[in-house]
């Protein structure tokens, strides 16, 4: 955890912004956060900033951190070290770490889970497929260091989301082979369907992706003309 030179008070819990003056100060915050400067947002938080607000849309201060292009894991770390919930969940029901893992940020995944985020957590009114998990994140924008770190630390490979989409279905759609054969080794169900009752190995048949329907078929202890 990064030491902070400075003397935290009590902060008040996360509100919603409301008036001018709040909003004002929560642009400053959100830029900030958005450049990656760490000493700026000490300065901030010397000045009695609270950093433990969120935008009109439920977005907090450290999901902001952790969905940056270039993530600073001394904000988030720092971030943690004041409070900010790494559990709050945005209007969409995103958290911290389902932005990071979007972002195949390896090192703020591993910041927030050690910080106690829900690995199992699911956003449960994003427009498409709801109920998606962080691995879900993860897996279907092919980040395998990040799929890894979610499965060591308790990630439920087989959880579907509104479509019935699994991890392992998403990724297999992608055609991304990795993390397909880093689900189904971390016990992934082969045999899992959507609600269009597609399994693993029709949507790599339909997508015509050679690979990993000789992986499938191997592991279900089929030839490869399955």
């Amino acid at each position: 955890m990064i030491p902070l030179a400075i003397v935290v008070s009590d902060l008040p819990e996360l509100e919603k912004i409301g008036d001018d003056q709040n909003q004002q100060r929560a642009m400053n915050i959100f830029e900030v956060i958005q450049v990656g400067s760490i000493d700026k947002l000490q300065e901030l938080v010397k000045a009695g900033t609270d950093v433990k607000v969120s935008d009109n849309s439920g977005v907090t201060t450290l999901m902001k951190a952790a969905a940056s292009r270039s993530p600073d894991c001394n904000i988030v770390q720092t971030l943690i070290a004041l409070g900010v919930d790494v559990n709050a969940n945005d209007e969409n029901g995103k958290t911290a770490l389902m932005y990071a893992s979007e972002r195949g940020s390896i090192q703020v995944v591993q910041v927030l889970l050690a910080a106690g985020a829900d690995v199992n957590a699911k956003a449960e009114k994003v427009a498409i497929g709801w109920n998606r998990t962080a691995l879900m994140y993860a897996a279907w924008l092919d980040h395998a260091d990040t799929v890894r770190a979610l499965i060591e630390s308790g990630a439920d490979v087989n959880v579907k989301n509104s479509d019935g989409d699994t991890a392992l279905l998403g990724a297999v759609k992608e055609g991304y082979i990795e993390i397909v054969r880093i689900l189904i080794d971390a016990g992934a169900d082969i045999n899992a369907r959507n609600c269009n009752d597609d399994t693993a190995l029709s949507l790599a048949v339909s997508e015509d992706f050679p690979v990993i329907i000789e992986m499938l078929c191997k592991e279900a202890g089929m030839s490869r003309e399955c």
